[in-house]
């Protein structure tokens, strides 16, 4: 019987972080040991070509499946609605709050 293991894949992004500070951060005086480390020991990119300008979730998109947006079709951080309904339903719970 073949057993199937579930892996956690933990997707670390940090907006607006300049790739420099992580791979040179000796020549700017940055410590960032936990930084260092998961570099070191997991998996990490040296760069992407995103969208212009960048936006958050195109670039996750991109990261997750290493595909463009071109081809995955996420362009921005609003949620397609095709039918007018839910709209602005990302605020809802901040209305609720006031």
């Amino acid at each position: 019987m073949l057993t199937l293991l579930a892996a956690t894949v933990v997707l670390l992004s940090i907006d607006g972080l300049k790739l420099d500070y992580v791979l040179e951060a000796d020549k700017h005086g940055l410590p960032i040991p936990h930084l260092r480390r998961l570099v070191a020991d997991g998996v990490s990119a040296t760069g992407m070509l995103g969208i212009f300008p960048t936006l958050t979730n195109p670039s996750h998109t991109t990261m997750l499946t290493g595909v463009s947006p071109a081809t995955h079709g996420i362009y921005e951080n609003h949620p397609f609605y095709p039918f007018a309904k839910n709209m602005n339903g990302w605020t809802w719970y901040n209305l609720l709050e006031k």
